[in-house]
């Protein structure tokens, strides 16, 4: 195996005097400038806010922006309930109008007979009746 002075040719053995030479004085006087490494970023800690009183619990989004959504889904319930009781209105008349048309029916069949045309027009009253008690009982 080759030693060292074998693999170091003769023209850069000046080369590497040099390097060595010359870089020691400048690492003296850089540990003698600076303090240690580890000491020279601990001088103080920083100091991280504690989240803003507005935010909320999971820190993304302040209670201006809470009241913001729960206003647009009291809004939104409020449409609901209004657009609920608009169906209710619309089928509660048309419950109406068939009822009148169910009883005018009766009044001119037979005593003793109904014909089956009136008795499918009460199963979809019935139908509609209850219909429009669901939609009453429901609640938002």
């Amino acid at each position: 195996m080759p030693t060292a002075r074998a693999l170091i040719s003769p023209l850069s053995l000046p080369l590497l005097l040099l390097v060595t030479t010359s870089a020691a004085p400048f690492a003296a006087a850089q540990s003698r400038s600076s303090p240690a490494p580890d000491t020279q970023f601990h001088t103080s800690v920083v100091d991280v806010p504690p989240p803003a009183p507005d935010l909320n619990a999971n820190g993304d989004a302040s209670k201006g922006s809470d009241i913001f959504i729960r206003q647009m889904y009291e809004n939104m319930a409020r449409e609901r309930g209004i657009q609920r009781h608009k169906l209710i209105v619309a089928q509660s008349a048309q419950l109406l109008a068939l009822a009148k048309q169910l009883n005018d029916d009766i009044a001119k069949s037979n005593k003793d007979q109904l014909p089956v045309p009136v008795v499918k027009e009460a199963a979809e009253i019935e139908k509609l009746a209850k219909s429009i008690k669901s939609k009453m009982q429901e609640t938002d």
